[in-house]
């Protein structure tokens, strides 16, 4: 419940304020009301309804109001009544003449003037503020200064002034205070000031942009001061409470509360504390409670729409009655209130979605599926909609009437927003082009006194998607995608096929060219070189006979008979190695197996030979391969006839998984191991070619073995 009481002037009511614009109110040690306003004093007796006016009379300048602007009122200690006003000086009320005015009966003023030149008269007649300090004296602030009254002699005397300025950093003087620990401040537009005795001279404090301990503004309105609280200054821009105090430097240290701590206003007129320690400011724009914590201040403010006056109040109207009872007074009168009555509405307020529109057209209720709502929006759970509703709006509202305009909002779309949007009062949210899919609008909103409802309520809502986006429309598309990646892999495919086919093709041209050309180079080369050397052996043969037993000429032709032997078996070799029909592993071994039984036909040893198997003729071997093998053992078999003296040779051909082992074995006499003839290196380098291992063992007197190991491709 907040109970703010507004008084202002009502032109059809004479017992009303005299004029609306209120400078300042002050209840006397009798708890009768004194308003200072525009147009003159207002006297609200205590327990009267009425207003009893006194206002300056030129006729009777000597007894009534100076001025009819009263900007400042103060009861001093012995109960005499002061008014300032802004611009015709000063008048006091006896303790007596108050009385007198109280009860009814014509009061008579004395009042006080500037008189240039005279520095026992006032320092200006606009006076700001009247302060009666500790020690009784009474201090006056004006716009030219400062003033100190004398009890005594009834007069006063210029403390600041035109001439004696006192390094006073502006000579219009809002407010003059003593705080606690005997500081005497005052407040000048132009910088906050402290006397200081030594030197009878004021230090002035002003604001720096460096620092942040400095005053928030050079201009200065009022002071305040509590045990509880502390030491307050009130400026241009904010509020600053005074931490600490270097006696030594004379250095001020300041926290500063303004609009980025939650001020809705900067320019802050007064500060009055209520019995509960909170603070209350009136300022250019509302009234603000401010309740001070270890962490951060908690403010709660109010205007003109909760029953202030104005949202403009002025400055240095501000009044605490004994019973606690405030009194702020503005552009439009003043207000009245306990604090204890404006009590915070603790209550969440429900909030619920009051409209919900497509196109901005409002959607209409539809049992038919016209549309999609079926029932009442603020009943409805979920909503479905169409891809084609690209613009969608919500209405909400919290369900708190007390200040209406004061509630705030704040919501979010899950699935589309990363934040909570603060839209403040502003009661709608709008959405366009969201896209198909899964949403959730979800709602939050306080009442005037910023109690939220953090549960606040929610709106699930499923965009479907156009036909397109469905799922079985996604299942063609990738049956379709599917069936285009299998027909582009099969493509490839089949164009792969076909380049490996036709070079399989080519190849097998190439490789039937090649048999083909090795065929008849073999058997051209058979017929020549067989032509060739028969001829040399018929001619040899020939020279033998008529050489007739001639013992150098016979041993010459002997010995060209046994090179041709040679060069012919070695042809029929080269011939056989160029012949395609002879390419397989069954066939080498053949031919191993024939050249071995041909060799030792006519000596004294006996050939065995195991092999070849009929599956090696599915082992075909290179030229390499196969003339490699053949030199390798026909050197180990001429080695074996040569240089063994045995009786027993055996060769083996045998296969291993994917090894080929070929060995011929002797039981002669065995070969030293450090003897590197017999062709043996001839026989290792043929090996390494084909990259096979051929192994040589042999001990002296029990034979000899040579063993080549072939991984087959």
């Amino acid at each position: 419940m907040q109970k703010f009481d507004h008084v202002t002037a009502n032109p059809s009511d004479p017992g009303s304020l005299i004029h609306s614009n209120v400078m300042k109110m002050f209840k006397d040690s009798d708890e009768n009301l004194w308003v200072g306003s525009y147009g003159g004093l207002n006297l609200k007796v205590k327990d009267s309804h009425s207003f009893q006016h006194y206002t300056h009379d030129p006729a009777a300048k000597s007894t009534t109001l100076c001025y009819n602007y009263v900007m400042i009122i103060n009861e001093d200690y012995r109960g005499n009544l002061w008014f300032g006003t802004n611009g015709g000086g000063v008048s006091r009320l006896s303790k007596n003449q108050r009385r007198r005015a109280a009860a009814g009966k014509e009061p008579v003023f004395l009042s006080y003037y500037a008189e240039p030149g005279n520095m026992q008269s006032l320092a200006s007649n606009v006076s700001f503020a009247i302060y009666e300090a500790p020690d009784s004296s009474l201090w006056f602030g004006h716009a030219g200064g400062i003033s100190r009254y004398n009890h005594a002699s009834d007069t006063f005397e210029h403390f600041v002034s035109k001439e004696l300025p006192r390094d006073l950093s502006h000579r219009h003087v809002y407010n003059i205070f003593e705080d606690s620990a005997g500081r005497f401040w005052a407040a000048t537009p132009g910088g906050l000031n402290l006397f200081t005795p030594e030197t009878g001279k004021f230090k002035v404090f002003l604001n720096s942009p460096t620092d942040p301990s400095s005053l928030s503004s050079d201009f200065i309105v009022s002071f305040f001061e509590s045990p509880r609280n502390g030491f307050w200054v009130t400026t241009a821009a904010g509020i600053n409470q005074l931490v600490s105090f270097d006696s030594t430097s004379l250095i001020p240290s300041f926290r500063r509360i303004g609009i980025e701590e939650g001020l809705p206003a900067i320019f802050v007129y007064c500060m009055l504390e209520d019995d509960s320690q909170n603070l209350w400011l009136s300022a250019n724009k509302g009234l603000t409670r401010i309740s001070l914590t270890e962490d951060e201040p908690v403010m709660q403010s109010f205007f003109v729409d909760d029953g202030l006056q104005s949202n403009e109040f002025s400055q240095n109207s501000a009044f605490k009655a004994k019973d606690g009872t405030m009194f702020f007074g503005g552009i439009n009168g003043y207000n009245v209130f306990h604090p204890d009555s404006i009590r915070k509405d603790n209550t969440p307020p429900k909030i619920a979605i009051t409209d919900f529109k497509i196109l901005n057209e409002s959607v209409e209720i539809s049992k038919n599926g016209e549309t999609p709502l079926v029932k009442s929006i603020s009943e409805t759970d979920h909503i479905e909609l169409s891809y084609r509703d690209d613009v969608i709006s919500f209405e909400f509202s919290a369900l708190s009437y007390a200040s209406p305009h004061k509630n705030r909002y704040a919501y979010k779309m899950n699935g589309f927003d990363q934040d909570w949007i603060q839209s403040g009062n502003r009661r709608f949210a709008t959405y366009t082009n969201l896209d198909p899919g899964e949403y959730t609008f979800r709602l939050r909103g306080s009442n005037s006194d910023n109690i939220w409802n953090e549960e606040g309520t929610s709106l699930a809502i499923t965009i479907t998607p156009p036909p397109w986006q469905t799922w079985w429309a996604y299942s063609l598309y990738a049956l379709g995608c599917l069936g285009l990646i299998i027909g582009y892999v099969q493509l490839q495919l089949r164009k792969e096929r076909r380049i490996r086919e036709e070079k399989m093709r080519i190849q097998q041209a190439k490789e039937e060219e090649r048999e083909r050309v090795r065929k008849e180079s073999s058997a051209d080369f058979h017929d020549e070189a067989g032509n060739i050397i028969t001829k040399i052996k018929l001619f040899t043969e020939l020279a033998k006979r008529e050489a007739n037993g001639k013992g150098e000429l016979d041993l010459y032709l002997n010995r060209i008979d046994e090179l041709t032997k040679t060069l012919s078996s070695g042809m029929r070799d080269f011939i056989w190695v160029l012949d395609p029909e002879k390419d397989s592993l069954y066939e080498t071994i053949l031919r191993l197996k024939d050249f071995g039984n041909s060799m030792y036909e006519h000596s004294d040893y006996r050939f065995t030979a195991i092999g070849p198997d009929e599956i090696m003729r599915h082992n075909q071997l290179s030229l390499l391969e196969r003339r490699s093998i053949m030199l390798i053992f026909k050197e180990a078999m001429n080695n074996c006839l040569k240089y063994a003296n045995g009786s027993e040779v055996q060769l083996l051909a045998q296969l291993e998984n994917e090894w080929l082992i070929i060995q011929l074995s002797d039981n002669g006499k065995g070969i030293d191991g450090s003897n590197e003839g017999y062709g043996l290196k001839n026989m290792q380098s043929r090996a390494e070619k084909i990259s096979g291992q051929l192994d040589i063992e042999s001990r002296i007197g029990e034979g000899t073995t040579n063993r080549l190991r072939l991984l087959l491709g």
